[in-house]
């Protein structure tokens, strides 16, 4: 073999070496990212877990153009631990599966959908287009999600109550939406489940659907 044709070999080995470690380099920084995703999500409806949305939403709240309309709407599956107790935690997925998908079908695009322990899910609007829009759309889906029926014979029918926040025209936290998601959801909760209620920040004002 001449000192050309050796040299050459080397060469050869040391590019397809590159190659390999080329490879694995992105091997790892695909797995990295697949877990890392992973980590932020929940297990049984593929939302973003509460850790995720947080950091999503006040990600984005941080560079929010100030005249833009956001809502923060917390969804909460009336009476759900009856569900579990009498009918099984296999019905009681059903039921959460029911709801996730609906709300994935619902907001397609511009929001943060997440779900934050059993029975309590989240949804972030980003510069929502009107609030008689989004009024609509959670009629829509609290409709549509009273009328699943569930169970072995079908007998089983759930309810949400829902609380909204937004902040139309002012600068907020991630704190003070959720705090007033929170008030509004339960003043639906007290007026007898199965309601929507509206928090406008900037007004201090609640409403109810």
């Amino acid at each position: 073999m001449s000192q050309n044709d050796s040299y050459a070999d080397r060469l050869l080995e040391f590019r397809l070496q590159n190659i390999q470690n080329l490879e694995e380099l992105q091997r790892i920084r695909w797995e990295r990212d697949k877990y890392r995703e992973k980590s932020r999500r929940d297990l049984t409806t593929g939302l973003l877990n509460k850790a995720a949305m947080e950091e999503e939403i006040c990600s984005y709240l941080s560079d929010r153009p100030v005249q833009s309309l956001d809502a923060l709407i917390i969804l909460d599956i009336d009476d759900f631990k009856h569900v579990n107790d009498h009918y099984g935690h296999l019905i009681g997925d059903a039921v959460i599966l029911r709801l996730s998908g609906l709300m994935k079908e619902t907001y397609e695009k511009d929001a943060f959908l997440g779900r934050f322990g059993g029975d309590e899910f989240v949804v972030f609007l980003k510069n929502v287009g009107s609030g008689e829009e989004m009024e609509l759309k959670l009629e829509k889906l609290k409709g549509e999600f009273g009328t699943t029926n569930f169970g072995k014979d079908g007998e089983l029918y759930c309810t949400i109550s829902v609380g909204v926040s937004y902040n139309m025209e002012i600068s907020t936290s991630y704190e003070a939406m959720f705090e007033c998601a929170d008030q509004a959801l339960y003043k639906a909760k007290e007026y007898g489940k199965d309601k929507i209620a509206f928090f406008e920040i900037k007004a201090g004002v609640l409403k109810y659907l």
